[in-house]
């Protein structure tokens, strides 16, 4: 238990972080969120000793998502790929995938919630749905 709240602190403050980032200036902190990753595989490896098929799993949703950014020519950014790629470094599969699906579905509803409102925008910055996901999900999933 004490190992899931380090995981969500550290997850919490890294979407935090990235999420004002891409409000502001549109990219993330990539030297944070590469430390964060880091530390997530050792946090894996060494203290949860989880195998490292399971870490390379937990890796699928990020990696998959930077996959479709170099498809995409950069329709979806290759930082949002990055950061659920750390998602993954500190969370298993199961979650990360809960947390980018609920993000989606966020930025989905946004989407539609900016386009009733007649607001024409070009691009929506993702990391701030992913933390909001990663905020609601604990409390659906009690």
């Amino acid at each position: 238990m004490f190992e899931m709240r380090i995981s969500f602190i550290v997850v919490t403050c890294m979407l935090l972080i990235n999420s004002i980032t891409d409000l502001v200036k549109k990219e993330i902190c990539l030297k944070l969120t590469l430390t964060a990753g880091i530390a997530g595989v050792v946090f894996q490896l060494v203290y949860m000793r989880s195998g490292l098929i399971n870490v390379l799993l937990s890796l699928i949703p990020g990696a998959v998502l930077i996959f479709l950014s170099v498809i995409t020519k950069g329709q979806i950014g290759v930082g949002d790929g990055i950061v659920v790629l750390c998602i993954g470094t500190w969370l298993d599969l199961y979650n990360s995938l809960n947390i980018l699906m609920t993000g989606m579905f966020l930025a989905a509803l946004g989407s539609v919630f900016l386009f009733f409102l007649k607001r024409k925008v070009k691009e929506l910055p993702f990391v701030p749905f992913l933390l909001a996901a990663e905020l609601i999900l604990p409390l659906i999933l009690v």
